[in-house]
């Protein structure tokens, strides 16, 4: 009997995937960056546009879940053919290999996550694998062609992640001669030609993005959890049973066989790189999904030719496999046995009935403003507040429809000044109708003066700088919502926040800054902490206006 052609099966993942992207409701992320197709640019406040573009192309074919995932559905089939071209020639005749690269590529957890989910790791896997590619063919011949499209390729994998340069400097650093070449800078030119409309938004934009990443999403904190975590997450993603046998034979040869350099350099360099990083901050585990690529290349070309394996992969495989499919079955059960994502339509629908036309915000929830607009097709802001930064909404200007205006405003937890009634699927909902509504997301205030050592305890004079870019004044005295500043200090994730006692400021004018001097007292005890200045509407939580800054306290 004939055995069916390997390549029939990834057509039925490819079919798996289509239908679960049609039958699984929306996730957040993906609500989140169906937003950003909806308002396309060359960057946005955390991520590259790439994963923008691919929902709104999708979204041109088909819509709803469907039109936010097709492309990935594709990108897959894509990506899988582009590993497939890492293998060398040689192992590619051998028995049973594109049918043994199947198993592989089908047990790994974020092939198979990102084959029917959209995030920037999907495009970062695409273009990763295709730059891969172009890298071989680079490091053993580096004509002007394949210079070219080395440097176009890798703008494509910046444009998708930061993430990306990883994959870009690793793959290099395992090759340091290729630096010396003048192919090198050509292509690092082409690359950096492709990628200034994204330098130039960061620029328009402060470089907000970088900052982000790098100060804002840091707890700069050792935590033995952080460290255990990443260790467990490394060993799920890349597969416990494939990463054993890599492990295994690794160590059995004592050497590196002979696998390309550059494929241990991204294994090793991504998982020691976010390994440090666990040391300071929690590291996600989707953060290591390029260290697939190598991988599944290396492991392939060891289940291949070390026979003593090939029993214990093919178990392997059939019970990642199994395991995988049936985590896939049970995104796409009843909403009983999948709360976190069932389909919310009727929810944010009756959001939408209760608003009586008011314009919707939420409360420290972009997920919860994305799902709003993605059913209702109505706008909803995300009103992110303290103790929690800036996102993507901040930077959309939602003050041409929420300034001033009545806003019916969603919480997610209870607050003194919220009020609450039940749902129809029995959920408590947390809301305010607010009038006069204040959008001081673009506002800016600096730090002029602040005692060093702060001293607790003690009543002290401060300074600060206030920038209103919009073109309306900044009340501090009058209105529904009258300002006023907060001193927020962060210790870890602990934080508490002091009510400045006292300023000389009763109005911003639109478009100005101003210098505004104050008191105030902290109780806190002796140590160092982060520094961040607010300003409260009325009642409502306070917005964050500034970077946090390092200050100390003592006794």
């Amino acid at each position: 009997m004939k055995k069916p052609d390997p390549r029939i099966f990834f057509f039925l993942v490819f079919l798996l995937n289509v239908l679960q992207s049609v039958w699984m409701p929306i996730t957040e992320d993906e609500a989140y960056y169906w937003m950003y197709a909806q308002n396309l640019d060359w960057g946005y406040f955390d991520h590259p546009p790439m994963v923008a573009l691919m929902i709104w192309l999708g979204d041109l074919i088909f819509k709803g879940t469907l039109g936010v995932r097709i492309i990935s559905n594709i990108a897959w089939l894509i990506t899988s053919y582009a590993i497939w071209l890492l293998v060398e020639d040689q192992y590619k005749k051998e028995k049973n290999s594109l049918l043994y690269f199947f198993l592989i590529i089908v047990s790994m957890p974020l092939l198979n996550l990102y084959g029917f989910v959209t995030t920037p790791d999907t495009p970062l896997l695409l273009f990763s694998a295709i730059y891969l590619v172009l890298f071989k063919r680079y490091i053993k011949d580096d004509n002007l062609q394949n210079t070219i499209w080395l440097g176009v390729v890798a703008s494509l994998v910046l444009y998708s992640k930061y993430h990306g340069v990883l994959v870009i400097g690793l793959s290099f650093l395992a090759y340091p001669k290729l630096l010396l070449k003048r192919r090198f800078y050509i292509s690092l030119i082409i690359g950096i030609v492709c990628f200034i409309p994204h330098i130039i938004w960061q620029y328009q934009h402060g470089f907000i993005s970088i900052k982000y990443h790098l100060l804002y999403r840091t707890e700069n904190e050792l935590l033995l959890a952080n460290i255990l975590n990443y260790m467990l997450n490394v060993i799920l993603v890349l597969n416990p049973f494939l990463f054993a046998i890599f492990i295994f034979n690794l160590i059995k040869n004592k050497a590196t066989g002979d696998f390309p350099l550059h494929y241990h350099f991204l294994l090793w360099g991504g998982i020691v790189f976010f390994g440090l990083s666990a040391f300071r901050d929690h590291v996600e585990p989707h953060w290591i999904a390029f260290t697939v690529l190598p991988l599944i290349a290396m492991v392939h070309q060891v289940v291949l030719t070390e026979s003593r394996f090939h029993k214990f992969f093919r178990i392997a495989a059939i019970i990642s496999i199994a395991i995988l499919m049936i985590a896939r079955i049970a995104l796409m059960l009843p909403n009983r046995f999948n709360p976190l994502l069932e389909d919310e339509s009727a929810y944010y629908h009756e959001i939408q009935q209760l608003a009586g036309g008011e314009q919707v915000a939420f409360i420290n929830s972009y997920h919860g403003a994305a799902k709003f607009t993605f059913y209702t097709g109505e706008d909803a802001f995300s009103y992110n507040c303290m103790p929690y930064g800036k996102k993507q909404y901040d930077y959309w200007p939602y003050e041409k429809t929420y300034q001033g205006a009545d806003v019916f405003l969603v919480g997610d937890w209870p607050s003194f000044y919220l009020d609450t009634l039940w749902m129809q699927d029995g959920s408590m909902l947390y809301y305010k109708h607010v009038k006069d509504f204040q959008v001081l997301s673009r506002v800016h205030a600096d730090l002029v003066h602040m005692p060093e050592p702060i001293k607790s305890g003690v009543i002290q004079d401060f300074k600060l700088k206030i920038e209103n870019p919009y073109d309306y004044p900044l009340h501090f005295d009058k209105g529904e919502l009258p300002l006023s500043i907060e001193l927020f200090f962060f210790h870890g994730r602990d934080y508490t926040h002091r009510i400045v006692e006292s300023v000389d400021v009763e109005v911003i004018p639109a478009q100005s800054s101003k210098i505004i001097t104050g008191t105030f007292k902290t109780e806190l005890p002796s140590g160092h902490y982060k520094l961040g200045i607010a300003l409260r509407p009325g009642d409502l939580t306070a917005v964050p206006v500034s970077l946090r800054t390092d200050v100390e306290i003592v006794r």
